[in-house]
């Protein structure tokens, strides 16, 4: 619980930033590509995550 915690104020800290200077820098047109991106990720992560814990729950 601590690392997933952990994650979310790392994500909570940098995201806003990093979007922040793709804006300036770019437009803010950006921000839909950028949570598609970011949709798509968690969505391959928790994949994947669903994927290993079967692998775990099958071995046991």
């Amino acid at each position: 619980m601590g690392f997933q915690m952990a994650a979310a104020y790392t994500g909570s800290t940098l995201v806003p930033p990093m979007l922040g200077l793709l804006a300036a820098n770019i437009n803010l047109g950006i921000f839909p590509i950028f949570i598609v991106i970011f949709a798509i990720a968690m969505l391959l992560c928790t994949e994947q995550l669903n994927r290993f814990v079967a692998r775990i729950r099958t071995a046991n």
